[in-house]
């Protein structure tokens, strides 16, 4: 099981190329707010929560390929 726990920094890093429909589709697979992902994205959300990053995460590959 990985335990390693990324950055706020590498979340945001992933989520940056992300245009806002993809963002948009991120929140229709994870049931993480639209807004909460872009505020994530922007950095504007510096230190996101454990368990909302684990909530969007697994999707953020298939939100890319939309």
């Amino acid at each position: 099981m990985n335990t390693t726990i990324p950055s706020a920094a590498d979340i945001a890093a992933q989520l940056a190329p992300l245009r806002n429909s993809q963002v948009q589709r991120l929140a229709e697979l994870s049931g993480v707010p639209f807004h909460t992902l872009l505020k994530i994205k922007t950095g504007e959300t510096g230190n996101p929560r454990i368990d909302t990053v684990c909530q969007f995460a697994p999707f953020i590959a298939k939100a890319k390929a939309a």
